[in-house]
Protein backbone atom coordinates (compact mmCIF):
# COMPACT_ATOMS: atom_id res chain seq x y z
CA UNK A 1 0.00 0.00 0.00
CA UNK A 2 1.39 3.49 -0.71
CA UNK A 3 0.17 6.92 0.70
CA UNK A 4 0.97 10.06 -1.31
CA UNK A 5 -0.18 12.83 0.08
CA UNK A 6 -1.54 16.00 -1.62
CA UNK A 7 1.22 18.58 -1.76
CA UNK A 8 -0.89 21.26 -0.69
CA UNK A 9 -1.60 20.10 2.64
CA UNK A 10 -0.07 21.18 5.70
CA UNK A 11 0.60 17.59 7.66
CA UNK A 12 2.15 19.75 10.58
CA UNK A 13 -1.26 20.25 11.63
CA UNK A 14 -2.20 16.94 11.41
CA UNK A 15 0.59 15.02 13.63
CA UNK A 16 -2.48 13.34 15.29
CA UNK A 17 -3.70 12.07 12.43
CA UNK A 18 -0.30 10.76 11.05
CA UNK A 19 -0.24 8.82 14.32
CA UNK A 20 -3.48 7.14 14.03
CA UNK A 21 -2.66 6.29 10.46
CA UNK A 22 0.52 4.64 11.48
CA UNK A 23 -1.55 2.50 14.03
CA UNK A 24 -3.78 1.71 11.31
CA UNK A 25 -1.68 0.97 8.34
CA UNK A 26 0.82 -1.57 9.67
CA UNK A 27 1.78 -2.49 6.09
CA UNK A 28 2.30 0.52 4.54
CA UNK A 29 5.68 0.57 2.53
CA UNK A 30 5.91 3.89 1.02
CA UNK A 31 5.17 7.14 2.12
CA UNK A 32 5.46 10.40 0.33
CA UNK A 33 5.65 13.51 2.45
CA UNK A 34 7.30 15.74 -0.02
CA UNK A 35 6.77 19.51 -0.48
CA UNK A 36 4.48 19.77 2.76
CA UNK A 37 6.54 22.21 4.67
CA UNK A 38 7.26 19.73 7.74
CA UNK A 39 9.72 20.36 10.30
CA UNK A 40 11.79 18.29 12.74
CA UNK A 41 8.45 17.58 14.67
CA UNK A 42 6.90 15.06 12.13
CA UNK A 43 9.69 12.44 12.83
CA UNK A 44 7.44 11.48 16.04
CA UNK A 45 4.35 11.51 13.95
CA UNK A 46 6.06 8.71 11.55
CA UNK A 47 7.55 6.44 13.49
CA UNK A 48 4.88 3.75 14.07
CA UNK A 49 4.74 3.11 10.25
CA UNK A 50 7.17 0.35 10.94
CA UNK A 51 7.12 -1.30 7.68
CA UNK A 52 8.08 1.42 5.84
CA UNK A 53 10.56 0.77 3.01
CA UNK A 54 10.61 3.38 1.55
CA UNK A 55 10.19 7.64 3.14
CA UNK A 56 10.53 10.97 0.88
CA UNK A 57 10.75 14.11 3.21
CA UNK A 58 11.90 15.79 0.30
CA UNK A 59 11.41 19.61 -0.38
CA UNK A 60 10.68 19.82 3.48
CA UNK A 61 11.77 22.38 6.34
CA UNK A 62 13.69 19.25 8.51
CA UNK A 63 17.19 20.60 9.76
CA UNK A 64 17.61 17.16 11.37
CA UNK A 65 18.09 18.67 15.33
CA UNK A 66 16.21 15.69 16.68
CA UNK A 67 15.30 13.04 14.36
CA UNK A 68 13.71 9.83 15.19
CA UNK A 69 14.16 8.71 12.37
CA UNK A 70 16.49 5.71 13.42
CA UNK A 71 13.81 3.87 14.60
CA UNK A 72 12.24 2.99 10.91
CA UNK A 73 14.44 0.37 10.95
CA UNK A 74 13.02 -1.48 7.80
CA UNK A 75 14.06 1.11 5.23
CA UNK A 76 15.64 0.68 2.33
CA UNK A 77 15.27 4.39 0.40
CA UNK A 78 15.51 7.63 2.52
CA UNK A 79 14.36 11.01 0.36
CA UNK A 80 15.96 14.27 2.71
CA UNK A 81 17.07 16.27 -0.16
CA UNK A 82 16.23 20.39 0.01
CA UNK A 83 16.25 20.75 3.35
CA UNK A 84 18.15 22.20 6.11
CA UNK A 85 19.68 19.43 7.16
CA UNK A 86 22.84 19.35 9.52
CA UNK A 87 25.48 16.91 10.18
CA UNK A 88 23.57 15.92 12.84
CA UNK A 89 21.59 13.65 10.94
CA UNK A 90 24.33 12.06 9.29
CA UNK A 91 25.64 10.27 12.34
CA UNK A 92 22.10 9.31 13.01
CA UNK A 93 21.87 7.68 10.11
CA UNK A 94 24.48 5.33 10.60
CA UNK A 95 22.10 2.34 11.94
CA UNK A 96 20.06 1.63 9.39
CA UNK A 97 21.35 -1.88 8.52
CA UNK A 98 18.97 -2.59 4.95
CA UNK A 99 19.47 1.24 3.54
CA UNK A 100 20.08 0.78 0.02
CA UNK A 101 19.36 4.15 -1.39
CA UNK A 102 20.15 7.84 0.22
CA UNK A 103 18.80 11.24 -1.31
CA UNK A 104 20.97 14.29 0.56
CA UNK A 105 21.05 16.57 -1.49
CA UNK A 106 20.81 20.54 -1.09
CA UNK A 107 21.24 20.45 2.15
CA UNK A 108 23.14 22.22 4.75
CA UNK A 109 26.02 20.26 6.25
CA UNK A 110 29.40 21.66 7.07
CA UNK A 111 31.42 17.89 6.40
CA UNK A 112 32.36 17.43 10.15
CA UNK A 113 30.71 13.89 10.49
CA UNK A 114 30.74 11.05 7.83
CA UNK A 115 28.52 8.37 6.53
CA UNK A 116 29.21 5.16 8.56
CA UNK A 117 27.86 1.77 9.18
CA UNK A 118 25.64 2.06 5.85
CA UNK A 119 27.07 -1.39 4.72
CA UNK A 120 24.21 -2.02 2.46
CA UNK A 121 24.15 1.71 0.65
CA UNK A 122 24.30 1.12 -3.01
CA UNK A 123 23.13 4.69 -4.10
CA UNK A 124 24.45 7.84 -2.51
CA UNK A 125 23.22 11.50 -3.67
CA UNK A 126 25.20 14.12 -1.93
CA UNK A 127 24.82 16.85 -5.14
CA UNK A 128 25.21 20.46 -3.48
CA UNK A 129 26.96 20.05 -0.55
CA UNK A 130 29.91 20.71 1.63
CA UNK A 131 32.36 18.09 2.81
CA UNK A 132 35.34 18.10 4.40
CA UNK A 133 37.41 15.68 1.91
CA UNK A 134 38.69 14.06 4.91
CA UNK A 135 35.93 13.03 6.54
CA UNK A 136 33.82 11.86 2.07
CA UNK A 137 36.87 9.94 1.75
CA UNK A 138 36.79 8.04 5.20
CA UNK A 139 32.94 7.38 4.63
CA UNK A 140 33.14 6.47 1.45
CA UNK A 141 35.50 3.73 2.60
CA UNK A 142 32.97 2.36 4.97
CA UNK A 143 30.38 1.53 2.22
CA UNK A 144 31.55 -1.83 0.82
CA UNK A 145 28.04 -1.73 -1.35
CA UNK A 146 28.29 1.82 -3.25
CA UNK A 147 27.53 1.43 -6.84
CA UNK A 148 26.26 4.98 -7.57
CA UNK A 149 27.85 8.53 -5.54
CA UNK A 150 26.63 11.61 -7.42
CA UNK A 151 27.96 14.49 -6.03
CA UNK A 152 28.01 17.08 -8.72
CA UNK A 153 28.20 20.78 -7.99
CA UNK A 154 29.46 19.72 -4.13
CA UNK A 155 32.47 22.16 -2.94
CA UNK A 156 35.14 19.75 -1.16
CA UNK A 157 37.51 21.17 1.40
CA UNK A 158 41.18 19.75 1.55
CA UNK A 159 42.43 19.70 4.87
CA UNK A 160 45.62 18.59 5.83
CA UNK A 161 47.19 16.37 8.88
CA UNK A 162 45.73 17.52 12.44
CA UNK A 163 42.93 19.51 10.79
Amino acid sequence: MRLFPSSMLNFEKHHAGLKVLSSRLKKLENLDLSWNQCNDSIFSSITGFSSLKSLDLSANQLTGSSTGINRLRNLEELYLSSNKLNDSVLSSLGGFSTLKSLYLSNNSFTGSTGLNGLRKLEILYLESSDFKESILIESLGALPSLKTLDASYSTFKHFGKGQ
